[in-house]
């Protein structure tokens, strides 16, 4: 992995560790529910008119907006509770803020205050809205008689499964995203190495582990050689006997050139020599094999390169 790509890697782990650290401290250490702001009321409304109380209220992310209670005092007469009402309305640091309406109707003319209005949080924390005068007028809303409404109990809002969906969602992307980045910068897979790579690697354990005994030396090396001419040239070189594999070789034009063919004879023929009569080749004879051996390997390569492997021999 390069320099570069492992500093990307260092970022984006070190800023994946700081959003989970922010996340759990805004979560597990959130602020303290709080009256945010109080909405401003119209100067006059007509009777039968809703007078709506807009307040906002921030919360922590873990606290339900359903436990807050909120009370007001007894209406002014002329006056009467019409209801409560819920909407989420936006997000900070570690805290929803929730938007509540309390609504009266007015079935008398006049100056009215409305009562102040106490909400306590699920902690037990207490924030208290006040409102000041409003004046009614002797005119019906809308030309209508005044419909006064019942206050109802409490209305229970909608379930806000899609907010707390939609967080997911966004760490669900995070998640893919940090995912994505690591996948990109992943170590790659080393390429498996060639028939050439593996039989010049297998020559150099044979030549660290000399002097060995001649009819071991020449038996691994001699499977060395007939691996190699299966996995690159597609030969069964392992399948035929010496004179058998060299017979059929030379009937396949297409398959090694004459000079690779002959030095490949008299490399067997020496390997037979050595496994089956008993021939004590030195030390110096059998470098100079496995010398030959390196040889064949890579000029059997390089044409290998330049011409399309010739059909197995069959």
């Amino acid at each position: 992995m390069t320099k570069k790509k492992r500093l990307i890697l260092a970022a984006t782990g070190m800023a994946g560790f700081v959003a989970l650290l922010a996340l759990f401290c805004a979560w597990g250490y959130p602020p303290k529910p709080a009256l945010s702001h109080v909405e401003p009321l119209e100067k006059e409304y007509r009777l039968g008119e809703l007078i709506p109380v807009v307040f906002y209220l921030k919360l922590p992310w873990a606290d339900d907006p359903e436990a807050v209670t909120c009370r007001a005092a007894a209406a002014a007469p002329g006056l009467q509770p019409a209801g409560v009402e819920r909407h989420f309305s936006g997000i900070g640091w570690g805290s929803f803020t929730w938007q509540f309406t309390w609504n009266y109707q007015a079935f008398e003319p006049g100056r009215r205050r409305l009562p102040a209005i106490t909400c306590t949080a699920a902690d037990g924390t207490v924030m208290t809205v006040t409102i000041p005068e409003v004046a009614i007028k002797a005119l019906l809303a809308e030309n209508e008689s005044p419909k006064l409404a019942t206050a109802p109990a409490l209305e229970a809002e909608p379930s806000h499964t899609g907010l707390w969906l939609g967080l997911g969602l966004g760490l669900l992307i995070l998640a893919g995203l940090a995912g994505g980045i690591f996948w990109k910068l992943r170590p790659k897979p080393e390429p498996a190495p060639s028939p050439e790579e593996l039989a010049e690697t297998a020559l150099a354990r044979l030549e660290v582990a000399l002097p060995l005994a001649a009819a071991a030396f020449y038996q691994e090396l001699s499977d060395v050689i007939r691996r190699y001419l299966e996995q690159a040239w597609a030969l069964p070189a392992s399948e035929r006997a010496t004179a058998e594999f060299l017979r059929e070789l030379e009937r396949n034009n297409q398959a090694l050139d004459p000079e690779l063919r002959e030095l490949l004879s008299t490399f067997l023929h020496e390997s037979d020599l050595a496994k089956f009569a008993r021939a004590e080749p030195s030390s110096k004879q059998m470098r100079a094999a496995l010398a030959a051996a390196g040889g064949f390997v890579r000029r059997s390569a390089e044409l290998l390169e330049q011409e399309p492997v010739a059909d197995s021999v069959s």
